[in-house]
């Protein structure tokens, strides 16, 4: 007779599992896009991809703004919009602390929020995305400029900031985060003066090294649920330590591997289809852990091809980022130890959970169970992403 506390391992290991089903985009990143296009009468037009649930005071607001009939006339509205522009520091003409900051109103011209179900704004694991357009009321009056975003809106980070010049079909595009500036960006052609910092149009620009060890922590946990998922029926398969630390290994060095190759332009960005794949590899490892396969060195081969195939899932969230020559090496390195932390808490979580189940009867159905379960939402996945 099944023991009650199997089933409810079981049920409340398959009932987290739907509960991180939620969002079929779950290996890609929150974070925000800014474009701001010049035009060759001087106006600057922003555009962003951004997710505003941390600028209201709670989803239901969110929800309800996303409901509103014609939001580009809601005073509330009007205020974010405002507020979000007011921590755009766009300086021109020189370098901190002489440059001079351009100041204007804007216009909002279109604020549409993600038109979902409120259960949608409601998941904590779903990053509803809102438009929004914007244009100065200002002309710009300058050849150079530079850009950061100032701590007093709650922008996601990593924020994605596009510069354009349409008189010259300039474009700058860099992975900023707050009050990191761009590098400078010249309009018409503008020659720097000498001994100053050379002008940047699409020449690649260096991040932090801390910077790349929250963003590789933060692609697993909380952005990454598909790795989660699995880590997780790796710890299921090997069911020791010692296979699990060499599984979750050989993951993580397939997995630097691609995303360093595609960061620094080695190979090209990978088709839309790698998600579905990163879907599929979850799939299959769910399914060998209910036939009750063991660790073996097939699935030592698989678990390296695998991981080729999740770097180039994380790589093309950033593919329209670069990195820069500068601590080149030490940002990767960062980047990659950011990354291999995240697995090995969520390998040492899975195995003390692996333990508590061995203490109860039919331990192996929950086991089982629990790697069905995630069959079942991997299966979901590799739908919904082709």
């Amino acid at each position: 007779m099944t023991s009650p506390r199997a089933h409810l391992c079981a049920l409340v290991g398959a009932l987290l599992i739907g509960f991180a089903s939620s969002s079929a985009e779950a290996h890609l990143l929150n974070m925000t896009r800014a474009t701001l296009t010049i035009t060759p009468g001087g106006i600057i037009e922003s555009e962003f991809e951004i997710d505003l649930s941390r600028a209201y005071p709670d989803r239901a607001a969110y929800y309800a703004a996303s409901r509103l009939p014609s939001p580009e006339q809601d005073p509330a509205v009007q205020a974010l919009v405002a507020s979000l522009h007011a921590a755009i520091v766009i300086e021109t003409d020189g370098n901190p602390p002489d440059a001079v900051p351009f100041e204007s109103d804007w216009t909002l011209l279109e604020f549409a929020p993600e038109r979902t179900d409120r259960a949608r704004y409601d998941d904590p694991f779903h990053w509803p995305m809102t438009r929004i357009r914007a244009v100065a009321r200002e002309p710009l009056r300058a050849e150079v400029l530079q850009v950061h975003f100032a701590p007093t809106f709650p922008f996601e980070e990593p924020i994605a900031l596009t510069l354009a010049a349409e008189v010259d079909a300039l474009r700058m595009t860099r992975w900023l985060v707050i009050d990191q500036r761009s590098p400078r960006f010249a309009l018409d052609g503008a020659v720097p003066p000498a001994g100053s910092a050379p002008f940047v149009h699409d020449a690649p620009i260096a991040l932090r090294p801390i910077d790349g060890l929250r963003l590789g922590f933060t692609h697993i946990l909380p952005g990454g649920l598909d790795h989660v998922l699995f880590v997780g029926l790796l710890v299921l398969l090997c069911a020791r330590i010692r296979p699990t630390l060499v599984a979750v290994t050989l993951f993580t060095l397939a997995h630097a591997l691609t995303l360093t190759a595609v960061l620094l332009r080695w190979v090209p960005t990978p088709p839309a289809w790698i998600e579905a794949a990163i879907a599929a590899s979850i799939l299959w490892l769910a399914i060998d852990v209910v036939r009750g396969a063991t660790w073996g060195w097939l699935h030592g081969a698989l678990t390296l091809a695998f991981g080729l195939v999740h770097g180039l899932g994380f790589a093309a969230a950033l593919s329209t980022q670069t990195l820069g020559t500068q601590s080149q090496g030490t940002t990767l390195l960062a980047l990659n130890a950011g990354v291999e932390g995240a697995q090995l808490l969520v390998a040492g979580a899975a195995l003390a959970g692996l333990q508590v189940l061995t203490r109860v009867s039919r331990a192996e159905a929950a086991r089982r169970g629990t790697a069905a379960a995630a069959g079942l939402v991997a299966a979901f996945w590799v739908i919904v992403r082709l």
